[in-house]
């Protein structure tokens, strides 16, 4: 199963960056990863979307390192300082089988483009030694075509950002004015023959499309919803997120206003958008991570089954 791996990590492209460096041999580009899997926490996480978390939660896998490094990431521990330790594809098989025996509803993989071709010789042992439970792609959406055709197979839901559709803004936010562009090219491959399917109330296949709001912004989240209601629509899932808030950040410390709350729910109506999730505003940063804890989110929200610091699964 090696095979992927090498061939893909020595001359990377998995981003629309195609740094194009050998990651085999220790050289690393944008994303600061060479071509070890390093993970930072394994947890039974309940910070998703309701159908995302039914039973014990989502079993999220955080990963180090980022391909689109956004100015306001809210996991900067991961993306820019790389906080994590290294795991093999067989330890990171393991700790997904964990997490379904945990009762986890998903095997959730959080920004992990930088990782692709390991992480499908990983799924491919665990779904040889029993996986049954579906996955999610959790990403940004900011990564090749070609990468996504290779981890297709392997993953039942898409749960993918759309920044911005601003070039813009996309260079404020992400210094990226090509994200527009490559989000346009990619949620496609994404919906292509991956029709919404529920068993009760936990999702099994489909793609939730999430926006996160930016208070000084609200028109260009009005562009998003209106986009999506014109190409989206029944095929997807949208969940528009209202909780920026960044301390880290002086001038952006605040959430959105009421008024601009209701601009936003009246756009989801007139856009036809029935199937989603509209958060409820928020004036508090308790959500916001820290992977250096031996928990990074507030106990009611997660339960950590394996974290860097420790090395092993906790039973």
């Amino acid at each position: 199963m090696d095979y992927l791996g090498s061939t893909s990590y020595a001359a990377c492209t998995l981003c629309p960056r195609v740094c194009s460096v050998d990651r085999t041999v220790g050289h690393t580009g944008f994303c600061g990863q060479t071509s070890e899997i390093r993970l930072a926490c394994a947890t039974l996480h309940r910070g998703e979307e309701p159908p995302l978390v039914t039973g014990a939660g989502s079993g999220a896998l955080f990963f180090s390192g980022c391909t689109l490094g956004c100015r306001d990431c809210q996991n900067w521990q991961l993306s820019r300082e790389g906080v994590g330790r290294g795991v093999s594809a067989e330890e990171l098989a393991e700790i997904m089988l964990h997490l379904e025996t945990g009762g986890a509803a998903n095997i959730n993989f959080v920004t992990a483009t930088q990782f692709i071709p390991s992480i499908v010789d990983a799924l491919e042992i665990a779904r040889s030694r029993g996986l049954e439970i579906p996955t999610v792609w959790n990403t940004s959406g900011f990564e090749s075509a070609s990468a996504l055709d290779m981890l297709n197979p392997w993953i039942d839901i898409y749960l993918t950002d759309i920044k911005t559709l601003s070039s813009t803004l996309a260079i404020r936010e992400t210094g990226r004015g090509d994200y527009p562009d490559v989000i346009r090219e990619v949620l496609p491959v994404m919906l292509k023959d991956r029709r919404v399917s529920y068993a009760g109330d936990t999702l099994l296949r489909g793609v939730i499309v999430r926006h996160l709001v930016l208070p000084e912004y609200i028109e260009e989240s009005l562009d998003v919803i209106r986009c999506y209601g014109r190409n989206v629509g029944s095929r997807g899932i949208f969940s528009l997120m209202t909780q920026y808030l960044n301390p880290r950040d002086p001038g952006c410390e605040r959430g959105i206003s009421a008024f601009e709350y209701e601009l936003l729910s009246d756009a989801l109506a007139e856009a036809g958008i029935e199937e989603g999730f509209l958060q409820e505003p928020s004036d508090t940063a308790e959500w916001l991570p820290d992977f250096t804890r031996s928990n990074p989110f507030p106990d009611d929200y997660s339960r950590v089954l394996w974290h860097y610091r420790k090395g092993s699964i906790r039973r």
